[in-house]
């Protein structure tokens, strides 16, 4: 499985060619690309032997923004709000699997029905990726680590993991400790 990269994870899903695959419902119109009439079933990783602990990771991955200059500023803004009106939303929602961010009475896709009840109750909690840079190349490190077969794989990790941290983060470690003293 390691071998795999995301394209052809998602075909090999899509084929039956495995029972389940760890990822987002970002890849349902993907898998559906392939395999149309695919059931798809999502549920919340038990990373806790108490079910009260546990919570669904999610991440808004998509926004709208207009530059405060930018000279096509009320145009941007009517096609932001036609984007924005349900019957729009609905449209992209069932097209793309998703979970909207808007308020408003939008369905749950039937893929996530599993996770219906983190969703509606506010037991969701956003990506863990999101809090640190791009340019850390995590992905890589995760990789490397569990493609790593030495005995000291995860110190080695933990190690690489702590110095990039600092690397990518020292304008904000050094906001942080100025704010602290």
């Amino acid at each position: 499985p390691s071998a795999y990269g995301y394209s052809d994870a998602a075909t090999a899903f899509a084929n039956e060619e495995a029972a389940m695959w760890a990822i987002g419902s970002y890849a349902i119109p993907q898998i559906r690309s392939v395999n149309p009439d695919m059931e798809i079933g999502s549920f919340v990783m038990p990373a806790t032997d108490k079910a009260e602990d546990r919570w669904l990771n999610s991440g808004i991955d998509l926004q709208f923004c207009v530059m405060e200059d930018s000279p096509n500023k009320e145009a941007a803004m009517e096609v932001i709000d036609y984007l924005c009106q349900d019957e729009v939303m609905d449209l992209y929602l069932a097209d793309q699997g998703g979970v909207s961010c808007l308020k408003g009475d939008f369905a749950i896709p039937e893929e996530l029905g599993d996770m219906k009840e983190y969703i509606e109750s506010g037991k969701v909690r956003d990506f863990h990726d999101h809090y640190y840079p791009s340019e850390m190349a995590v992905d890589a490190l995760i990789q490397t680590y569990l493609l790593d077969t030495s005995p000291d794989a995860k110190e080695k990790f933990l190690k690489k993991f702590d110095t990039e941290w600092q690397r990518y983060n020292r304008d904000l470690i050094r906001r942080l400790q100025e704010e602290n003293q």
